[in-house]
């Protein structure tokens, strides 16, 4: 199946051995038993949907741990895709034209280490030379490798203090990706120049690997970047950089390849829609330059992107040549055996040094099988190369980058990816391949500032007698997900997000490699985002088209979820039996492609099961636990829902309330431990979106601030919210409203200046049920009688720095000033306002101020008095209408007048408890004998406190 591998490094002793060519896969074996050497380092990349060996000298597939392929793919299935890749470099000495290489394919001609200043190579052996690995864990529970990551090796980092000095313990590694492996490797040692028989280049190669854990197609790529270091003492012309690949895909006897010049992609795909491994609709797979090496051109119209920024005068160079060869072969088209070969293949030629020739132009190319698969155009593998038509077989391939010079001391970077897609048949997997290829050059572009997906919730499960109960906590990083998009941008170019959407529960059919799934509950935002469509390539079209992704009800947000059926199968869980489910975050960008964003799914295996024998649950899922109000007196309440009955501990625990920052947020404390389980909460809706605590959801109620009722209580209504509901006019929060919206808890102050709604001062917990009474007034509004239930006001007057819009409004206009000017307190020195107000929680009932708004406009009825109109003719809204408004103040009724209440009530934010805006109910007198009474809501303060206390997990019985 292999070409001749020459093998040395056996023991103390160096001698070498010709391996006869492999014709089946179960010899490779044979092959790895003898290639081991004691510096030999391998690691897995495994972050995502692909698994695949890595060896720290140059062989970024490695086959070496098994004797088989090196990358598995889906991660779990135990198929595989990639036998070995690596990375080759050659050069022709400056002066002498000598070719040298330095390349990684079955052997290596590279070792573990860096090259040493006196030109030597490092010991290969020093255990520094590993391959460093780490993961996004590491950010909150950092790993060897992360704490001890090898700057001082080249290692990349984070300057995190912006001095550009690496301080351990300040700065951090930087973790590209969601994993990120790093290792550095030479070419200077002559002893290991085995495969081509050159002389060393004196090449030092730092390589970082790194990938995202994603469901999209970024959870099947790979990317690599390569620092290519000359650290010899010549200078190489016409050096060209090339990824070499045995691309197994699935059965390795099958397989053809490709390429794609427009997108500097060479990839593997199988020759028929069956694959042996892969079966029906095989996969693809492909390499992608998305930087090649940097060449210096002079011309400022030309950039480069290299080292992480971009460089004027020069330009990266694309794929130069695609080139291949086959399994017994015979010459010129067999493996490279000899430099010039090697070096012929780096060029775009055969092995002998003449050019390939497309059979449907007659034109010498570079660029072997260029056509399109899919389509069937243009030249493809499968039809003839020279004389010969070729069977499906074991393809290599080999694409190449340069030609540049590589001086002593120079160092050149690329980046390239790995990349595997799957469509509806063996010829559609490369049509996708390109598509997701295109994606993966965007972010190369952004420099892979990708926004990361949310993260997977911690799910935790209650097994149980033929059910599962999955719940999850709140966790910042989901519940707060909010992440910039510099990709797709709004209509005016901005940057757009992705927020946080909401939870998706799957059920699947195998853990590792599941056929079947089906979504359970979608438990999502209240903010009207319900279905939300996107583009999915429809294999059978090959194309994208729009179709619903998710299904949301704007339910709320849940945290459990309570299961009781085989969703799978349509039938009840069996006890014994395992099950398979996930419980996804997903994120919503309506620019966004795609626009549906999700988290990994995270299989978890969950078997439900019977209590066991003399024991017994105190509570049942679902059962309730009261808490009891210990201090203070709000409206609110406290109970847990048991969730878990295998968590219960029988302990009383105790809510407590703190202001943090204006906001009040609540905290739970288990009592017997004396230990904080929740802290910095703020939801009181009572819905479902609470964190479990010891098996118990815990939920704090406590109302919205502001009105939570009214009733007239005695006489006749004589008010009406008709074409006076300022909540619906004006779009402001129902919570804040009773009356139909034409009475609040807001302000002038609130609403117009600081967007609060209401006042700052007058906060939640000092609103109050009160009472108003009426005096007894005429249709114009003038008081006739009960004149110890009309009061003294303050009047303010909006655009009384404007003329008069009536000339009777003159002698009212007192303080000709802008905003909601203060006018005067009282009427001439009489009362003006046909009504007093009480605070009846007070004992006794504390009268409270109050005062008024007229508008000086067309409509308005500015007399000096408050005097709501007729709904019949006015609308108390409008900017033209008569706004007389009527302000309740949270302080004492005196008929003294208070200076601080004597200002503008716009620019000043005065202690308004409530505003009414409306209407009289037609042209009709207020009367003594009628009374309203306006009834608050009491939210949770610092002042309460509650107690709760759980049941026991079991009972133990004979």
């Amino acid at each position: 199946m292999r070409r001749l591998i020459v093998i040395l490094t056996l023991f103390i002793f160096a001698f070498t051995l010709t391996v006869a060519a492999k014709e089946r896969n179960s010899e490779r074996g044979k092959i790895a038993s003898i290639l081991k050497s004691n510096v030999l380092v391998l690691e897995k990349f495994d972050v995502n949907r692909i698994s695949n060996d890595v060896e720290n000298t140059g062989q970024y597939v490695s086959y070496h741990r098994t004797g088989d392929a090196g990358l598995e793919w889906p991660k779990g299935s135990h198929k595989t895709a990639d036998f070995a890749a690596g990375v080759w470099v050659a050069g022709k000495v400056r002066g002498t034209g000598e070719l040298r290489t330095a390349a990684a394919e079955y052997q290596v001609e590279f070792e573990p280490g860096k090259i040493l200043p006196n030109g030597q190579p490092d010991n290969p052996d020093n255990p520094r030379y590993k391959i460093w690995k780490i993961n996004k864990t590491d950010l909150y529970n950092p790993s060897d490798d992360y704490l001890n990551w090898p700057v001082e090796d080249g290692a990349p980092w984070e300057d995190v203090n912006g001095d550009g000095v690496f301080t351990r313990g300040v700065d951090r590694p930087l973790l590209m990706g969601d994993q990120t492996l790093w290792m550095v490797f030479n070419d200077a040692n002559p002893a290991a120049h085995n495969i081509f028989k050159t002389a060393p280049m004196g090449l030092e190669v730092q390589m970082t690997i790194w990938g995202y854990n994603r469901v999209d197609a970024f959870g099947d790529m790979m990317f690599v970047k390569c620092l290519i270091i000359n650290k010899g003492n010549n200078t190489y012309d016409s050096t060209f950089v090339a990824l070499w690949d045995d691309p197994d895909l699935g059965y390795a006897g099958d397989d053809y390849v490709g390429c794609d010049t427009t997108l500097s992609l060479g990839y593997c795909y199988n020759a028929s829609n069956t694959d042996n491994v892969y079966g029906s609709a095989p996969p693809a797979i492909g390499r992608d330059f998305f930087q090649g090496v940097r060449v210096y051109t002079g011309n400022p119209n030309d950039s480069a992107k290299a080292f992480g920024k971009w460089w004027k005068g020069y330009k990266n160079l694309p794929m130069y040549a695609f080139t291949f060869y086959w399994n017994g072969a015979p010459f010129p088209y067999r493996d490279p055996e000899f430099a010039d070969e090697a070096y012929n293949f780096m060029k775009g030629y055969l092995a002998d040094g003449t050019p390939y020739v497309d059979p449907n132009t007659n034109q010498a190319t570079r660029f072997v099988f260029p056509g399109d698969p899919e389509a069937r155009t243009g030249w493809l593998d499968g039809t003839r190369v020279g004389p010969t038509t070729l069977s499906p077989g074991d393809r290599r391939f080999l694409m190449s980058n340069g030609p540049f010079t590589l001086a002593p001391g120079d160092t050149q970077e690329i980046v390239f990816g790995l990349l595997i897609a799957r469509g509806s048949s063996n010829v559609n997997s490369v049509t996708v391949l390109k598509l997701v290829d295109r994606q993966a050059q965007i972010a190369y572009d952004i420099d892979f500032q990708l926004p990361p997906t949310p993260p997977a919730p911690n799910v935790q499960v209650a097994e149980l007698d033929r059910e599962i109960i999955l719940y999850w906590p709140y966790d910042k990083n989901i519940d707060e997900y909010s992440e910039i998009d510099l990709i797709d941008r709004d209509p005016d170019g901005n940057p757009t997000r992705y927020n946080f959407e909401g939870f998706i529960v799957y059920q699947f059919d195998s853990p590792t490699q599941p056929t079947k799934w089906t979504r359970i509950a979608v438990f999502d935002v209240v903010n009207d985002v319900k279905d939300i469509k996107d583009w999915v390539f429809d294999p059978a079209r090959g194309e994208n088209i729009e179709v619903t992704v998710v299904k949301g009800t704007d339910s709320g947000i849940e945290r459990t979820i309570r299961i009781k059926k085989d969703y799978l199968n349509d039938k009840p869980l069996v006890n014994g039996r395992p099950y398979y489910f996930a419980v996804t975050a997903y994120a919503y960008n309506p620019y966004g492609v795609p626009r549906f964003y999700e988290s990994a799914r995270n299989i978890i295996t969950v078997t439900p099961k019977p209590v066991s024998p003399g024991v017994r649950y105190t509570s049942a899922v679902g059962d309730t636990v009261r808490g009891i109000h210990k201090q203070g007196v709000s409206d609110g309440e406290v109970f847990g829902l048991v969730v878990d009955p295998t968590k219960l501990t029988g302990h009383k625990y105790e809510v407590r309330f703190e202001e943090v920052a204006g906001e009040i947020t609540w905290k739970l404390i288990d009592l017997n431990t004396n230990q904080v389980k929740l802290s910095g909460q703020t939801n009181q809706s009572g819905d479902g979106n609470y964190t479990v605590v010891d098996g118990i959801q815990f939920k704090v109620v406590g109302p919205l601030p502001g009105p939570k009722g009214w009733a007239w209580t005695k006489g006749t209504r004589k008010l009406t919210w008709a074409n006076a509901d300022i909540m619906t006019g004006f779009g402001l929060p129902e919570h804040l409203f009773t009356f139909n919206g034409a009475f609040g808890y807001i302000s002038p102050y609130g609403l117009f200046v600081s967007g609060n709604e209401h006042s700052d001062v007058v906060t939640p917990d000092k609103l109050r049920n009160i009472r108003i009474v009426f005096a007894n007034t005429d249709t114009d509004g003038n008081i006739t009688g009960a004149p110890e239930n009309a009061s003294f006001g303050y009047r303010y007057l909006r655009r009384a720095n404007a003329a008069p819009a009536k000339p009777e409004f003159a002698p009212y206009i007192k303080n000709p000033a802008g905003g909601y000017a203060f006018q005067e307190f009282g009427l001439n020195g009489q009362k003006n306002v046909p009504l007093a107000v009480y605070d009846i929680e007070a004992n006794p009932p504390r009268r409270l101020a109050v005062g008024f708004l007229e508008n000086n406009a067309t409509n308005g009825l500015v007399d000096g008095k408050y005097w709501p109109g007729d709904f019949n003719v006015y609308d108390n809204i409008a900017a033209s209408g008569p706004r007389e408004w009527l302000f309740i103040f949270d302080v004492a009724y005196s008929e003294t007048q208070d200076p601080n209440l004597s200002v503008d009530i716009l620019s000043n934010d005065l202690p308004v408890m409530y505003m009414a805006t409306w209407n009289r109910r037609g042209n009709v007198a207020f009367s003594s004998g009628d009374e309203l009474e306006i009834y608050a809501n009491h939210p949770n303060t610092v002042n309460d406190v509650f107690e709760i206390t759980a049941p026991s997990a079991t009972d133990i019985f004979s």
